[in-house]
Parts: structure tokens; sequence; C-alpha cells
């Protein structure tokens, strides 16, 4: 809009995809989402000025966009202009704390005050930066297109060409950029007839990205063998200290989806990174290798949690007979697979109730209110890292000061079930 038409724009935390398809997609290929989003902010910053005559006022809210324009590998899919842009209204909102304070630099944007054109201008000079994003997405979009309209023709043989082509001359591709082209060239190859083939590109596609469609084929479980120490696994998550809050930003959506709202994958995936924020190595078995638990965190001290989630049950429905075997076979599983650590037996399950025939002599619970103290315990753990800790040691104490230790989860937060009449 030009001239006065808009001087004040206001973009409301982060934008959402416009239909189904973009929906998924923002939910499996998680590098997308984010180019969709620095695509959608670019657009709507955009509306507010036309020409480098035009001049506006872009006041930026919500917690989730904030975190997401303080990354910089975020910042590197936005243009030259708006990174600098942006940098200066970080500098801005550092500087100003008060609601008269924000009208005042508002008031000298839009009355052209002269030491705030000068303060923008040099700021700009300093900031401006003509090292541009290496990866050419309009060469990848431009593939996409070409690709639906030859699978839209019928010319499937010629689509998984380009694409094999395009992967083969292409550099500095993500793993979830190559895994989407591998699933598309799977689709085109079923489409085609050719099974093998798309069992083939389903494989590999899987393999990128777990958020992709399983093959319909049973895939190899391969153990981790070196499982990392739980201070130094919370130290490598951090982002450098100047992005360091954003982290808080992303337990806060894991937390979000650890809840019985939450679809079952959505939850499943949630426990699992949590699991990693907690410094174990987390994986969801059953879901990668149709196979194992639903999740498994794995430990450096030798304790390991094989969990079933019961996310989605009746709040008064005590533990079953079946739910126990099904975590029973989960611990044969276990054990198969890691005979040198002990596996601790655990369910997530709305209350610490269990039918008598059950027998859970060798079952922890995980109720949803102990999860939600254990969560609580974390993000407050998280938080003071945040501010100042920095060292292994640190973490160390403060692992233990909020209970996340293996031994912490066991005693302070799972419980036995107590039992109560079979029906």
């Amino acid at each position: 809009m030009p001239n006065d038409s808009c001087r004040i724009l206001v973009l409301s935390d982060l934008p959402r995809g416009i239909n189904e398809y973009d929906d998924y997609r923002l939910f499996v290929f998680e590098e997308w989402q984010s180019v969709y989003l620095a695509q959608k902010i670019e657009q709507g910053i955009g509306r507010a000025s036309r020409g480098s005559s035009d001049y506006s006022v872009v006041i930026m809210l919500g917690k989730a966009l904030s975190a997401w324009l303080r990354r910089s590998e975020n910042q590197n899919l936005l243009t030259v202009g708006t990174r600098a842009q942006i940098e200066i209204g970080f500098k801005v909102s550092d500087a100003v704390d008060t609601v008269a304070g924000l009208k005042e630099v508002i008031t000298q944007c839009l009355n052209r005050d002269k030491d705030w054109i000068e303060f923008h201008a040099n700021n700009l000079d300093s900031l401006y930066d003509t090292n541009e994003n290496d990866m050419d997405y309009h060469k990848y979009a431009t593939l996409e297109r070409k690709t639906f309209q030859l699978m839209r023709d019928g010319n499937f043989s010629n689509a998984i060409s380009k694409i094999d082509k395009f992967l083969s001359r292409a550099e500095n591709l993500s793993a979830y950029q190559i895994a989407w082209l591998k699933y598309l060239n799977g689709r085109l190859a079923y489409l085609q007839g050719n099974y093998d083939l798309y069992i083939e590109y389903q494989k590999d596609a899987y393999s990128r990205n777990k958020n992709l469609p399983r093959p319909p084929i049973k895939s190899e479980y391969k153990p981790t063998r070196i499982i990392t120490e739980q201070a130094s696994k919370i130290r490598l998550l951090l982002p450098s200290k100047r992005y360091r809050r954003t982290i808080l930003e992303d337990l806060d959506k894991i937390i979000h989806n650890l809840s019985p709202t939450a679809s079952y994958s959505q939850y499943e995936e949630a426990l699992r990174k949590f699991g990693e924020m907690l410094g174990f190595e987390s994986q969801r078995p059953d879901n990668d290798n149709q196979e194992g638990p639903d999740v498994l965190w794995l430990g450096s001290d030798e304790n390991c949690f094989v969990i079933e989630v019961k996310s989605d049950k009746n709040t008064n429905n005590p533990f079953t007979k079946s739910e126990h075997g099904q975590l029973m076979v989960a611990m044969q599983w276990f054990e198969k697979h890691y005979p040198k650590y002990e596996g601790i037996a655990i369910s997530i399950h709305p209350n610490n109730l269990a039918y008598r025939d059950a027998s859970t002599n060798n079952v922890r619970v995980l109720t949803f209110d102990k999860l939600t103290q254990l969560t609580s315990n974390a993000r407050k753990m998280y938080k003071e890292i945040v501010e100042d800790c920095v060292s292994n040691e640190e973490i160390d104490l403060l692992i233990t000061k909020y209970k996340l230790s293996p031994q912490d989860i066991i005693s302070e937060y799972s419980s036995d079930f107590e039992e109560t009449p079979s029906k």
C-alpha cells in the first residue's frame, strides 16, 4: 500500500499454512517450513511500503515470531535488506523498554526526524551484507513445478530422471530437501507401476526424514553404540549465546504437545524431543522400525527408559493386562539390542491404577501430573542455563538441583502402580 495508505503495520506471531497441503509440508519438511515462513514474513513486511522512497513502521509481535527471527539460520533465508532492517529492529527493541519510549521512536520515524534517518542509514550501511544464501530456492521450486507438470501428463520416467539429475548436480541440499525429492520420486515410481523402485526411494527418503510416510516394509534397527554423557548432550543442544533464549521457545513447543489433546504421533514425537532436551539419546523405534517401544531414552549411566505411551486413554481407566504385555514385548526387544544396559519399563499413563491381573511388579508409571512436574523442572533448568551457565560442571549441578538425572526420574517422578480389582 503506497504512501499514506499504511504507515504502521503489525505482524502478529508466525504465519500458518493456507491449505492442507501446506500444513502437511510444514509438518514433514522442517527446512521448507522455515523457507515458507521467511517468504510470508517478507510478503507481510512488503505490504507496508512500495519503493525506496516509501516508509513505514513495522511492529512484530509474539514470542514465536521473535524466537524465529533471532535464529541466524532463519535470518539467512531472508533477503539482505530485510535482515538488516530486522537487526535494526532488535537494536531499537533492546534500547526501548517503555510504551512511551516506543511511541517516541515511532514518531521519529513517521515525522522523518533527521536524527532517526541518520541512525537508520548508518546502521543499514554497516549491517548490509552482500552474501546471499547459498541455496537457490528458485531452482528448487522450478524443479517441483516441472515435476508436477510431467506427473500430471503421465510422463513419470522423465519426471524421475529430472529429479535424479537435479540431485546429482545440486550442492548444499539439506537432508530434508533430499528426502522430499526422494519421496516425490517414490510417488512417481509407484504411479509408474515400478514397485521395487518405489520401495527403494521410500526407504531412502524415510532414512533421512522420519516424518515422511514409512515404507511398507520393516527396516533393520541399528543400536546406538556411543551414548553421550547427560550434561555434554544438553550443552551440545545450546545455540550460540546471542540466540540462546530460543531454546526456551523450542522447549515450550515440545511441552505444548505433551498434552492429551495432541495427536498420538505428535505426543510421541514431543516425548522423544523432550528426552533429547533432558540429555538422553532419544528414539521412536516402533515408529521408525515397526518394532520396539514407542519411545526409548538411552542414558550414559546405563539406565535407559523403555516407554509405552497411553496419552489417548480415558482419565479414569486403569492399566490393563494387555498393555502390560505390550510393554514386556518392548522390554524383550530392548534386552536383545542393549544387553549391557539396564532397561526401566515405564508407562506414560493418565493415572497410577492397574488391574490386579496386569502384574505390574516390574513396571513403573509416569502419570500425566508427574510428567508435567518433570517438564516444569526441566524448563527451570534451561532458564538458568540460558541466563549464565556454560560449562558441563554447571549443567551437572543444575541437573542435580532440579532432579533430572535418570535416578531422579525413577525415584522422584515415576512410581509403582496401585492395584485395583479386575473387571
